[in-house]
């Protein structure tokens, strides 16, 4: 295992329900076909506790022959005497430049510890609130982290206060990252979302256990943010997951585009095998598929294996029924057409904040935008999405993507033209938010609203507390991640240093998002817990697709007040257009470019959005 410097965890609180003890003995629970786990407590406040059960496997250590295969359940882990379970184990293997970068509103402010990293890493852990449970059991929130695909660490979330005062078990999975979570040779010798299918067995695992803990197997909730926001989307979706009854998908869900902060389903195939035949290069391997999964199953240390890869491609999650030919696939189509599909039913919450990807782009952004540098921008996100030639030799349709950038530059082109920098720039936060965020959100709400509850908000509070908000500049309100000091508790958290100080606006808006969430995995209402209907929150319907602003006023949007054309831009007219930049390559001979340019086709279409285009600047 490696020992790199980065801060890990603070403190947990904890008692919870477990088997009868004396007051000075450590708290235990036997898990059925496994053994005995010893846990830790921990004190919340000056009355309250949690208990907490750390470093659970859920799966064999994914390593020699299981690297690059589905976690293996069976048979679980099992020991004789009983496991230490008061301190987390290792985090899943890691660029950990990448982890700063992605869990920054962590590590702003956490003190630093210090990481532990292994391939034997899938492990959960357990918080478990005070007292006894009911007959039922305990609700459970099981949680699916941050960072791209790529990062993150289960030790950074302390569940304990969530737990503790919304009366729920809090569990925390890791899954495989990067090339061990992701890679794939575009056939069956490894179909890929290997991190996916870990998430599986941790759901198997909850719904088969979590009894022993006090808890109920029957209200399970999966929720996560980022990259475990897409996770929770793709399971919604995914008829190999089935083992959770509620859905929380934060700044993520099933068709987050792969380019944000959150990553997504991989779109590029081409840039795969090139990949493929780099680390076949890299690593002496031969060069077909099967030799190359073989080759690199035995590359040690590991972590040369997940810096090398990563200057090659960045390994995603993929629509793996094309390449598996061995058993049933995670993705049986792109998402979006699954979203069409008969969904399952899953009551679901999904949301996004209102800049979500500006403080990665804060550089670029600091001084304002002029409107060269603008239309510049637009243009260089949009070509991310334009189809790309199946090999670099197949240049019988070249892909003219003038269509799509002339699409979108006439959309968010304010009307007037304006040289207003800091309009510019709140135009272009705006744009990436709607693309990549509030787009997929709103159209994974619309689907499931036609079978299920559903509730869909855009979290609008920014921090005020010092040593936490300070990170971020006057002209960004909320950006990727800072809606889960709210979410998790931290201003009640008691362990963190000392200059990080909570004003009491903070912590009434945590208490308050904490009932949220904890309300809606208990009863699939977000507000059933608000004291005094304090906040009246509508869920989303497809007569009524409302979305909550979660700011100080907590208040429902309307036509009048929120963009809902931008949703219908990016969800319906600006698909067909790069469905179009297809449809012609199949239609032209070897000679022909891709149609006339942009505007001709794109401004009839766009024309009903004329006069709303004008209103918007």
């Amino acid at each position: 295992m490696l020992l790199v410097a980065v801060l890990v965890w603070l403190s947990v609180p904890g008692s919870a329900w477990a088997a009868t003890r004396g007051p000075r003995e450590p708290p235990t629970v036997e898990i059925p076909g496994q053994g005995v786990v010893v846990g830790r407590e921990v004190s919340v406040s000056r009355n309250q506790k949690s208990t907490l059960y750390l470093n659970i496997p859920f799966a064999q250590p994914p390593t020699g022959n299981l690297r690059f295969d589905k976690p293996q359940t069976d048979p679980l882990p099992s020991w004789t005497e009983p496991r230490n379970a008061s301190a987390f184990g290792p985090a899943c293997p890691q660029m950990l430049s990448k982890l700063d970068e992605q869990d920054r509103i962590l590590t702003n402010f956490l003190q630093d510890k210090g990481l532990e990293m292994s391939e034997d890493c899938l492990q959960l852990n357990i918080f478990t609130p005070d007292g006894n449970p009911p007959a039922e059991g305990w609700s459970v929130m099981l949680w699916l982290h941050s960072g791209d695909f790529q990062t993150g660490a289960t030790s950074l979330w302390d569940g304990s206060v969530l737990a503790v005062r919304q009366k729920v078990i809090v569990v925390t999975a890791a899954y495989r990252l990067n090339i061990l979570g992701f890679f794939t040779t575009l056939d069956g010798n490894a179909p890929g979302n290997w991190g996916l299918w870990d998430q599986v067995a941790a759901i198997d695992w909850v719904q088969s256990k979590i009894a022993a803990f006090g808890g109920n197997r029957k209200n399970i909730t999966l929720f996560g943010h980022g990259a475990g926001g897409v996770s929770v989307g793709l399971h919604v979706i995914s008829p190999m997951s089935d083992g959770f009854q509620a859905a929380i998908a934060m700044s993520g869900s099933a068709t987050t585009p792969p380019d944000s902060s959150s990553g997504g389903v991989a779109r590029e195939e081409r840039s795969t095998v090139e990949a493929i035949r780099k680390l076949a290069e890299r690593f002496y391997c031969r060069p077909s598929t099967a030799d190359v999964v073989s080759c690199m199953r035995n590359v040690q240390p590991v972590q040369v294996l997940v810096e090398a890869a990563l200057q090659f491609t960045k390994y995603l999650p993929v629509v793996d029924s094309k390449y598996n030919n061995v058993s049933q696939p995670f993705l049986s189509d792109k998402p979006a057409t699954m979203l069409e599909m008969t969904p399952k039913g899953t009551p679901l919450m999904v949301g996004y904040t209102d800049h979500e990807d500006a403080m990665q782009m804060r550089k670029e952004l600091e001084g304002g935008l002029s409107s060269s540098k603008y239309t510049e921008l637009l243009v260089d996100a949009t070509s991310a999405d334009l189809p790309q030639p199946e090999s670099e030799n197949n240049d019988t349709c070249p892909i003219n993507g003038e269509q799509a950038m002339d699409a979108v530059t006439f959309y968010y082109t304010p009307i007037p033209a304006t040289e207003d920098t800091t309009l510019l720039r709140q135009k272009f936060m705006e744009f990436t938010t709607e693309k990549k965020y509030g787009a997929p959100a709103f159209l994974q709400a619309s689907f499931s609203s036609k079978v299920s509850p559903t509730w869909m908000y855009r979290f609008d509070y920014r921090l005020k507390s010092t040593a936490v908000g300070d990170a971020v500049p006057d002209w960004i309100n909320v950006p990727h991640q800072y809606e889960l000091p709210f979410v998790w508790g931290m201003p009640f958290w008691t362990s963190l240093p000392s200059q990080v100080v909570w004003n009491s606006q903070d912590k009434k808006i945590a208490d308050i998002i904490m009932t949220l969430w904890g309300s809606f995995a208990k009863t699939r209402n977000p507000t059933q817990q608000i004291q005094g209907g304090a906040v009246k929150w509508e869920p989303f319907t497809e007569q009524n697709p409302g979305v909550m602003v979660l700011d100080k006023n907590f208040s429902m949007t309307d036509v009048s007040n929120f963009d809902y054309r931008s949703f219908a831009f990016w969800n319906t007219y600006y698909p067909k257009v790069i469905e179009s930049l297809v449809g012609c390559c199949n239609q032209t001979d070897g000679a022909s470019t891709v149609a006339p340019r942009g505007l001709h086709l794109a401004l009839p279409v766009l024309a009903p959005l004329l006069p709303w285009a004008t209103w918007r600047v």
